[in-house]
């Protein structure tokens, strides 16, 4: 039977939904330590280092139940951190970790060996009174800083959509939901949990890592509207090698959702 997987965190939720787990053999979930741990790193000195170990917890945890039976918690945690750090990679040559604990004699290796898209139809929860239009997006979902000195968020992809207040200033951080399929020139961004406006694509800067956003009410009406979304996958290879020199191994895809989290397909 085909379950879903949800890694549920107080103040998160997702924005789009529709990605079925269907190995029933995968799962096993260390909880926050391994994530926490990645997010750490992966925020630095950020002024947002509460909300980016949120996010380290989400995608941190996931290992394969065939490779973690013979892993004690210490071999989990950085299994999990290193394919966490893979997933989030989008440099050359990142595609690929290794790692050794010296107390177990285990060591271990993580690699991405295919990327490709998922399309499908999901269901996007969105403002009501400020998105003039909800095109074809390509996920993103990662955290992105404002360039420009003042820009501007509009109800739709282009000059020609109304001005929404109050706008973005210089150094803000935003999340980024995706792109205009259509026009990669506009990013469609969301404020507490909801689709609020597009901005010009060229005044963001991604951050360099993912703030998972914290759920507030939102200041208006909101509805679901069902969009085209475009979403990264990646199937990444774990190999574990025990001090007896037996070795492990599995395979598994995961696709990006936009709040930076992965989800078994």
């Amino acid at each position: 039977m085909k379950k879903r997987m949800m890694i549920l965190m107080a103040g998160t939720t997702f924005l789009l939904q529709g990605c079925q787990v269907n190995k029933e053999s995968f799962g096993t979930l260390l909880g926050a330590a391994g994530g926490a741990a990645v997010g750490h790193a992966a925020c630095g000195n950020s002024k947002n280092q509460g909300l980016c170990v949120l996010a380290g917890a989400a995608i941190g945890g996931l290992i394969g139940n065939r490779i973690g039976k013979s892993l004690d918690e210490a071999d989990k945690k950085r299994l999990a951190e290193e394919t966490t750090m893979v997933l989030a990679a989008n440099t050359p040559g990142s595609s690929t970790r290794t790692w050794r604990n010296p107390d177990t004699g285990v060591r271990g290796k993580v690699s991405v060996v295919k990327e490709t898209s998922a399309t499908q139809t999901s269901s996007m929860t969105v403002m009501k009174d400020r998105l003039q239009q909800t095109p074809p997006i390509d996920l993103i979902g990662e955290t992105y800083t404002v360039t420009a000195n003042r820009l501007t968020v509009r109800g739709g992809p282009g000059r020609e959509f109304k001005e929404l207040p109050p706008g973005l200033v210089k150094a803000q951080m935003v999340h980024v939901l995706g792109s205009v399929i259509d026009d990669k020139d506009w990013y469609l961004i969301s404020e507490n949990g909801a689709a609020s406006g597009y901005v010009s694509a060229k005044y963001m800067t991604p951050a360099g890592f993912v703030v998972t956003q914290e759920m507030k009410p939102s200041t208006g009406t909101t509805e679901q509207v069902t969009v085209q979304t475009n979403r990264k996958c990646k199937t990444v290879r774990q190999e574990v090698t025990l001090a007896d020199n037996s070795a492990e191994s599995d395979e598994v895809t995961l696709c990006q959702s936009p709040d930076g989290t992965w989800d078994l397909v």
